[in-house]
């Protein structure tokens, strides 16, 4: 009886390290990086398929990258008119073809992402890591 607990324990432990090691498999090659810098009207979506905004342009240094994102119809941000900044680190985002995804749920997107206004035409989401 006391076999089932520590069985269980060791099977969490190892889906754990399974979904952990799929994320970090979101880190972007030198080549994507390139890819993302130069892609233009591209969809940026969430994991699950929500639109987020087109890409106007993208920075990658290191484990930070900002997406600048012109609003789009039906997108799932407030926006009021204004482009949209998209800060998060590096592994959150992924390429599928043209398509660029970020690593959160549109829940995840709409209630986790802090969104700071300030006085010129952008508004800066900081969408934090999982």
């Amino acid at each position: 009886m006391n076999l089932l607990p520590h069985a269980l324990k060791a099977t969490f432990a190892t889906l754990a390290f399974a979904l952990t090691a799929g994320l970090a498999q979101a880190d972007l090659t030198a080549a994507e990086a390139d890819q993302l810098r130069q892609l233009r009207g591209a969809p940026v979506l969430s994991s699950d398929g929500a639109l987020v905004g087109r890409i106007e342009g993208a920075s990658v240094s290191g484990d930070r990258t900002a997406l600048f994102l012109k609003p789009a119809s039906g997108d799932i941000l407030p926006r009021n008119g204004l482009e949209i900044v998209i800060r998060t680190n590096t592994t959150e985002v992924s390429l599928e073809g043209n398509q660029i995804i970020l690593n959160a749920d549109r829940q995840r997107v709409r209630t986790k992402a802090r969104i700071k206004k300030d006085d010129s035409d952008q508004i800066v989401v900081i969408l934090p890591r999982i």
